[in-house]
């Protein structure tokens, strides 16, 4: 990775972070993800395409976290290289 890859990276890691630890954007990601599971819950058997739209937008948001987490570990992992490589 170059350094400016590198650089981009922990750039994502700490926006990921912060992403991740704000209050709004959870309490908005609950009500969505409450919301098609009640959606879900609710469905009559004969509303599979109401079923199938609240799975798909379900996997998206976890789609979403996963990425945000995938960004921030990638972040860790690089700095703990530049410090390990600071302090060879």
């Amino acid at each position: 990775m170059t350094e400016e890859s590198e650089e981009a990276a922990l750039r994502r890691a700490r926006q990921a972070s912060d992403l991740m630890e704000d209050e709004t954007l959870q309490r908005a990601f609950g009500a969505i993800e409450s919301h098609y599971i009640e959606a879900w819950r609710s469905s009559s058997p004969t509303q599979s395409e109401l079923r199938d739209q609240a799975y798909m937008q379900l996997f998206a948001l976890q789609q979403l976290r996963r990425q945000l987490q995938t960004f921030l570990e990638t972040g860790k992992i690089l700095s703990a290289a530049q410090d390990q490589n600071q302090t060879s």
